[in-house]
């Protein structure tokens, strides 16, 4: 049975994958509701709209709960020049979505208690070296990377 905080991830991800994809698109009048998806056969079809309605040629996306997967399937099309179809196993280039992936696993690891946004980066890993005239004042804390790694995923 899953957590709560494990559901929640996973509803973040979900919701995330597809705004991180499409954020910059408006959806049209007579696209389906993508915020009361309740299947996995929902999804599938706002993903495929998105896809077409945003001219995307495919897709590779997986949902993972746990050590589950929930979904993993291909969109479209991993070639398009020669008409190759995208399957589960399709490697697609992942831009600038691992920075969300890091923004949400140090959210995570602050669930868990393992970290704090609070800390100071030196102290947690005080083998990486790195220059702050500032230091005794204003240290680098985690929550300074945490926010710039989300400022860097709007671009």
């Amino acid at each position: 049975m899953e957590s709560k905080g494990q559901l929640q991830i996973t509803r973040i991800l979900s919701i995330s994958v597809i705004i991180t994809l499409f954020l910059s698109k408006v959806i049209a009048q007579d696209a389906p509701d993508l915020n009361s998806i309740n299947s996995i056969d929902e999804l599938k079809a706002g993903i495929e709209y998105i896809l077409e309605d945003t001219n995307t040629p495919g897709a590779a996306i997986a949902m993972v709960s746990g050590d589950s997967v929930i979904m993993s399937s291909g969109f479209g099309l991993a070639d398009k020049e020669k008409g190759i179809e995208s399957d589960e196993n399709t490697m697609f280039r992942i831009g600038s979505t691992s920075k969300m992936f890091v923004a949400l696993s140090i959210l995570k690891l602050q669930e868990e208690g393992k970290v704090n946004l609070k800390d100071k980066v030196r102290d947690l890993v005080p083998e990486i070296e790195f220059q702050n005239k500032w230091a005794a004042t204003n240290p680098i804390l985690v929550e300074h990377l945490f926010l710039l790694f989300l400022l860097l995923s709007l671009n």
